[in-house]
């Protein structure tokens, strides 16, 4: 079972009491974040001029709505991430299949090599059959003496002429091996190019990622920051929202001050008066209607001065 913690705090000026499975610090965050957005919403005219319910809606899509937009914005750093590390792994397949190909390109190098030294190797052996035979000849030519010395010249030109389709031969195949070997530099060179310019966009892919990571850090630091200078700012604003109401408070009971002795005052005025009414009672009839009437109109004076009194006093109370 998940602990829940609860953490008093304050959010809109009132001391609230919330449970969650987060710890003490991100609770305080989470009324920091709510206290922020009130901020800016009471600051419209808009806002102000709904009523209790709807204000607390418009709090909560207001909220919803950056809670959203933070979603999308975690969501489009981890698609970049993503299209980032699907191009280093394309990247590293591309490494892997170039050098695949520069084995096979290798590999069918040294074939066609071992092929042209197996052609070689079967040219010289019939270059040698041919000076057996040149010799062969040669001495059947020294042997058979009455032959003369036409055909003995004749065999030495033949001679002669194989010799030199030998030695170029021999050189065409040396320069055909030379231009093989140059040709296997060349490949590996273009492998090592293509090599060194992989690990290039390697190192620079990482490097795209690890700016993309400390880009999100930055950012988480950046709320935190706001969060904290948010709570701050909405901590001296509520006490200077308490010495106001403080001094209203105090301005209030002054005026119910000075308005009680103004009612106490006229009280005793009207009480004089009754006492001179009742002592010229006995004597003047119509004085004493007189003296009632006003009497009547004293006494609506007296109630509408508790009237006062008594509005004054709630007032003072809420």
């Amino acid at each position: 079972m998940i602990k829940k913690n609860r953490v008093q705090v304050v959010v809109g000026g009132k001391i609230l009491t919330m449970t969650g499975s987060g710890d003490e610090l991100t609770i305080q965050k989470v009324a920091s974040c709510v206290n922020r957005k009130l901020e800016e919403l009471e600051n419209t005219d808009a806002y102000r001029s709904l009523t209790a319910d709807y204000k607390a809606l418009l709090v909560y899509l207001n909220i919803a709505e950056d809670l959203v937009a933070e979603q999308e914005r975690r969501q489009q750093a981890e698609s970049d991430m993503q299209v980032l590390e699907n191009e280093l792994s394309l990247a590293r397949q591309e490494l892997v299949e170039a050098r695949i190909q520069a084995e096979n390109e290798a590999a069918e190098a040294e074939e066609k090599q071992k092929a042209l030294l197996a052609d070689k190797e079967e040219a010289l052996a019939a270059l040698r059959l041919q000076i057996e035979e040149i010799t062969e000849d040669r001495e059947q030519s020294r042997s058979d003496a009455l032959a003369g010395n036409e055909a003995l010249q004749q065999t030495q030109l033949l001679l002669q002429e194989k010799e030199a389709e030998f030695a170029a031969g021999k050189e065409s195949m040396e320069k055909l091996a030379v231009d093989l070997r140059r040709d296997l530099k060349a490949k590996d060179r273009q492998l090592t190019e293509e090599k060194r310019r992989l690990n290039g966009t390697i190192e620079e892919l990482r490097g795209q990622l690890q700016e993309a990571r400390a880009t999100l850090d930055k950012k988480e630091a950046q709320m935190d920051a706001q969060l904290r200078a948010a709570d701050s700012a909405h901590a001296e604003q509520l006490h200077i929202h308490t010495q106001d109401l403080e001094l209203k408070v105090r301005e209030a009971e002054e005026k119910l001050r000075i308005r009680s002795e103004e009612l106490q005052a006229k009280i005793r005025e009207t009480g004089q008066q009754l006492e001179k009414v009742a002592e010229s009672e006995s004597n003047l009839t119509k004085e004493n209607e007189e003296l009632r009437a006003k009497v009547y109109e004293a006494g609506k004076q007296l109630e509408k001065a508790a009237e006062s009194e008594a509005a004054l006093a709630k007032e003072n109370e809420e």
